[in-house]
């Protein structure tokens, strides 16, 4: 495993194959340099998946990695969310947690939280939802970064 500029691990070649095989999923170079994309970036929009993956694999098409991210997200490896602008952003997701969005500058951070994931289910178990079985949720909060993004996002 190597890290990237914010610490995040991301697997090298030999790490990807068990992880690709126990999801059923053929290793091809393109998933590789999508899937690699995505752990180096972060909540990446299209754009910037393939402005970094054309630095490596530069015949790689822009349809392809569409493809490519639908197909991880049916797969269940990755998440994408649209923003209110209607912009769609992918993510791993390693571990469940939350976004706060400010849409206004495409700005999403994680949020994790175990108190508020417990308040939730102990909020859902008491409604007594009978003919339901909560699985999973997922917050997406909006709100105003106040923070400065150039110096918070430089080399997403």
């Amino acid at each position: 495993m190597k890290n990237n500029k914010e610490g995040t691990q991301i697997p090298e070649l030999k790490d990807l194959r068990p992880f690709f095989s126990e999801k059923g999923i053929k290793m091809t170079p393109q998933r590789i340099a999508v899937y690699q994309a995505l752990l180096k970036l972060k909540h990446p929009c299209v754009e910037e998946i393939a402005e970094d993956v054309h630095k490596s694999n530069p015949t790689i098409t822009i349809a392809t990695i569409y493809n490519i991210l639908e197909f991880f997200c049916e797969k269940g490896i990755i998440a994408k969310m649209r923003t209110n602008s209607g912009k769609m952003h992918y993510e791993t997701h390693p571990q469940p947690h939350h976004h706060i969005c400010d849409e206004t500058k495409d700005v999403i951070e994680d949020y994790y939280d175990e108190e508020l994931n417990k308040l939730i289910k102990a909020y859902f178990n008491k409604k007594n939802l009978s003919e339901w079985e909560i699985l999973d949720f997922h917050l997406y909060l909006h709100g105003k970064y106040n923070g400065n993004v150039e110096e918070t996002y430089n080399n997403k």
